[in-house]
């Protein structure tokens, strides 16, 4: 089936549904012809283009994703969060102008907190998941703060004071900060390498969906309560409330979330790395040899391996008597021993306290001798043994970052794990 047939299908079912969201209970009776047509448009080009999806050799949408709980937890749990955010940006600045009687440019300054937490929790949640490898618990707290957010703000009068609406709305950016960017990580995490693009354009997709869908409903609420009430205060917060009710259905399906780690394995490699490597790491290829390319990215993740700490790991693995700093300034002497404990501690960023100590405990262990003036130095055949302790360590660590590959690619990646593991850290003999 041509692209552009299902392109159509999907276009008309979204632009249907909004327009009925938008235009219904407000502009036409949710009865009128225009509404009930619009309502048919979107129902059956949804089916239809489930329908040639299903037979897609390239699917726009591969239906397949939402067997995996993951994608459809998240995508509902987007909706609802897109619905609250544009919800609640649409109708927050009114309820200023309106009911507290500020100008549009005083009503904008004051959503600077909502921004402000949003933007402060997305960076916080992102640099926690991060170092524990976990995420699910963000979006339970932010559709939490969330709920709570918008029923205090549905309570909020014209003798609400200023502070008391600040904080209402920092409350609220939290609570999406919390969420929004934890969805992302969460679909990327559960799906395989090559749905990465689709599952994530799936969940930005249904954040839009949601946000279209509450600025329409919510309007439709609006207008429909100020005409029974003729009270604008009133209106507002029953929008509020619809929204708070909504939110909290988020909430309960944050719970269904499977609680998983975040993976650190080869197939997940262009996965949102948090710690900053993706411009390095992910860069358009300038070797067509696919092997270069692999052997390129496993370097990268094993360095990045080092900087997020996992040299305890490996000796733990290797199951060696030195501490982690040692095992490091052991690694670096071997690799380059011309160089003085000074100038590994310039290239490594390394405290040059721990550095010191690194060297008096190799020294005190017997692991390193002196190679002539100068504070260089050379490992001797106990620290040989040691270091290729740590070799076999470290190559048992870089075959586990690729289980997810398939079968037929195995065998040429064990080779390259191999030739990799002796590149960083190639096996020695004493001096």
């Amino acid at each position: 089936m041509r692209l552009s047939l299902r392109t159509t299908l999907a276009v008309s079912a979204l632009a249907a549904l909004i327009l009925v969201t938008d235009l219904g209970g407000d502009a036409y009776s949710f009865s009128s012809p225009l509404m009930i047509g619009l309502s048919v448009v979107a129902v059956i080009g949804l089916i239809a283009f489930i329908f040639v999806e299903q037979r897609a050799a390239e699917p726009i949408l591969p239906l397949r994703l939402f067997r995996i709980r993951d994608v459809w937890v998240t995508s509902a749990v987007g909706l609802i969060i897109g619905f609250a955010l544009l919800g609640s940006v649409t109708y927050l600045p009114l309820f200023l102008q309106i009911v507290k009687g500020m100008s549009p440019t005083e009503s904008g300054l004051r959503m600077i907190p909502l921004m402000g937490g949003t933007l402060f929790t997305s960076i916080l949640s992102g640099q926690i998941a991060s170092r524990t490898g976990r995420y699910k618990i963000f979006p339970i707290i932010g559709t939490t703060m969330v709920t709570i957010a918008l029923y205090l703000i549905s309570r909020m009068t014209a003798e609400t004071t200023n502070l008391t609406i600040a904080l209402l709305m920092l409350l609220l950016g939290f609570g999406l900060g919390f969420v929004m960017q934890m969805l992302i990580i969460a679909v990327q995490n559960a799906v395989e390498y090559h749905d990465l693009g689709v599952a994530t354009s799936n969940a930005i997709l249904f954040r839009f969906i949601g946000g279209s869908l509450g600025t329409g409903l919510l309007g439709a609420i609006l207008a429909t309560r100020m005409l029974a009430t003729n009270s604008l205060i009133m209106a507002l917060d029953t929008v509020f409330l619809v929204a708070s009710v909504i939110a909290f259905f988020g909430l309960l399906l944050s719970f269904l979330l499977p609680e998983r780690r975040l993976r650190e394995t080869l197939a997940a490699a262009t996965e949102v790395d948090i710690g900053g490597d993706i411009g390095q790491a992910y860069a358009m290829p300038q070797d067509s040899d696919s092997r270069v390319q692999l052997l390129r990215g496993l370097a990268i993740l094993a360095d990045r391996d080092v900087r997020r700490q996992y040299v305890a790991a490996i000796v733990t693995r290797a199951g060696v008597d030195v501490s982690p700093e040692a095992a490091w300034l052991l690694v670096q002497i071997e690799r380059e021993p011309d160089v003085t404990i000074q100038e590994f501690g310039r290239k490594g960023k390394a405290d040059p306290i721990k550095l010191q100590n690194a060297k008096t405990e190799l020294l005190d262990k017997s692991l390193i001798t002196p190679a002539g003036e100068n504070d260089v130095y050379q490992l001797n055949q106990a620290g040989c043994n040691i270091y290729n302790r740590l070799v076999t360590a470290r190559r048992e660590h870089l075959a586990e970052l690729w289980p997810e590959w398939s079968p037929k690619k195995r065998e040429d990646v064990a080779a390259i794990l191999r030739h990799l593991a002796r590149e960083l850290i190639p096996e020695t003999k004493p001096a």
